[in-house]
């Protein structure tokens, strides 16, 4: 992100989304400039804004409101860091509650073959590690059980090699995997290409709706389409009391298993694990909520409108100016093989926003080349390290 959800037009503004890192962390945050842009094409009706939480929000003791933050998107209205924001300004739809799974009946008529899938990526964020020797330690347990690891490849960072602690982690979980391809009861399905979701979507679906549980390791997740995907497959999930995330309306006794990492003995939620398994599958069980795009898209449209009212803005019907496919990895900033998000160009965001104004056939996926040039500028980093540190000084003096 920034997407575009809507196009501008003569007498109707468009509407552009933010991810919550861009306003907390990212050129939003660090550029006065571009907050003064995007404040005053707010103020003339030329775009709404709204921001897509998508990463934990634990750590934020109340959302950074300003006046242009039209709306925000998170599924739980009465989380603690929303408690400033008007609930009329939030919408619990989020990247989750637009899945594009066709066929839906095809793929739930598909035999169980594994016992635990995985889907995830090479990184100590998402503890692969626990998920590889869970899979090992169980197959002890019970021979027939079969597992699957579905990722993308593994990705050094060139830059201090030996050095950089991803980089050690990442050769670690190498030698691991190399030593549990003799276990045949665990499948990786790990894809050469260097593309973040390198494996189909069919692929992908098939495998979850395969399996009886999906795990999932991390501890942070925000809000995670894999869990969202799984439930739609009717496929159960396994996760830690450890992770945080915003899908816990969804969950319940029925359709997933929470287990107590308990001061890190494995062997006693291994066990945990272990039990649930071996429990006598249910064939299907209700979701809270909806996932499906096709319903949540006529949602969205619905709830942007009442934005327009609120503000007096004359709104229309969906036509070519609304930008509602593949929000399930629009909304989250992935394309494929590059995220779409700004950190630390402001140069870049001038030059995108000039792209968003005046391209009449814009698209997210034609500007998404961009991306790749968001190089740090040293200029922007000390002035807002300087605005950071005065602000540090004058709270500390302040109390």
């Amino acid at each position: 992100m920034p997407i575009v959800l809507k196009k501008r037009e003569r007498n109707c503004p468009g509407v552009i989304i933010f991810a919550h890192n861009e306003i907390l962390r990212g050129i939003v945050k660090k550029s006065l400039k571009v907050r003064q842009i995007l404040s005053r094409e707010n103020k003339s009706k030329k775009w709404i804004f709204g921001i897509h939480v998508q990463g934990d929000p634990s750590n934020i003791k109340s959302w950074p409101l300003e006046d242009w933050h039209d709306f925000l998107m998170w599924p739980n209205k009465e989380d603690p860091f929303l408690k400033k924001i008007n609930k009329n300004k939030i919408t619990n739809l989020t990247c989750i509650n637009f899945l594009d799974i066709n066929k839906k009946n095809s793929y739930l008529k598909l035999k169980k073959v594994f016992d635990l899938v995985s889907v995830t990526r090479f990184s100590s964020g998402k503890n692969v590690h626990l998920t590889l020797n869970i899979f090992e330690e169980l197959s002890l347990k019970n021979k027939n059980y079969k597992f699957c690891l579905i990722a993308p490849k593994l990705k050094f960072s060139k830059k201090n090699f030996f050095l950089n602690k991803e980089n050690l982690y990442l050769i670690k979980i190498s030698f691991l995997i190399y030593r549990l391809k003799k276990n045949k009861n665990i499948k990786f399905l790990i894809s050469d290409s260097k593309a973040d979701f390198p494996l189909s979507q069919k692929k992908i679906y098939e495998t979850i709706a395969k399996s009886k549980f999906l795990i999932l390791n991390s501890y942070r997740e925000g809000v995670p389409r894999v869990i969202a995907e799984a439930l739609y497959l009717n496929t159960k999930i396994i996760i830690s009391d450890k992770l945080k995330h915003g899908l816990s309306s969804h969950l319940n006794r029925n359709n997933s298993f929470i287990f107590h990492e308990k001061n890190n003995q494995f062997n006693l939620y291994l066990n945990e694990i272990h039990k649930t398994l071996s429990l006598k599958e249910k064939k299907d069980f209700k979701i809270k909520g909806d996932f499906f795009e096709g319903t949540n898209k006529i949602k969205i449209y619905n709830f942007i409108n009442k934005i327009f009212k609120s503000k007096k803005i004359n709104t229309k019907k969906i036509n070519s100016s609304w930008l509602l496919h593949n929000l399930k990895y629009r909304l989250a900033s992935h394309f494929k093989v590059q995220n779409h998000q700004i950190f630390n160009s402001e140069k870049l965001f001038l030059q995108w926003f000039y792209h968003v104004n005046y391209d009449k056939n814009y698209t997210d996926e034609k500007y998404n080349i961009l991306f790749k040039k968001d190089h740090m500028n040293i200029y922007l980093e000390l002035k807002y390290f300087i605005f950071r540190l005065k602000k540090f000084i004058f709270n500390k003096f302040r109390k």
